[in-house]
């Protein structure tokens, strides 16, 4: 019975380890005519967020799961606005809030 000890003790230890979280970069540019105010993801979170300014870029740190790429993100805008976006953090380096001919 003490040799399966250690090895129930290590499976034990590993069940309880939290998942590692994984960092990705990334660029906002705010291509609309409001302030950006929040960025909410799914299943992860925005690291430092500061308002971003219509007309303006900012970078943040994006942390989702280990080995999670695809979200969904919600920006708010001062307006009132919110916008619901698909992203992939381990393809894309970023978004573009707006209108593409703006």
């Amino acid at each position: 019975m003490n040799r399966f000890l250690p090895a129930l003790l290590t499976v034990s230890l590993f069940a309880a380890a939290p998942a590692v979280a994984a960092d990705h970069d990334f660029e906002v540019s705010n291509r609309t005519s409001a302030g950006l105010t929040s960025i909410a993801v799914q299943g992860g979170q925005v690291i430092d967020f500061q308002r971003v300014a219509s007309s303006g870029n900012r970078n943040f740190t994006l942390r989702l799961p280990d080995g999670v790429c695809a979200t969904r993100l919600i920006a708010s805008f001062d307006d009132g606005d919110t916008l619901t976006i698909d992203y992939d953090a381990c393809n894309e380096g970023g978004i573009a809030l707006g209108h593409e001919g703006d």
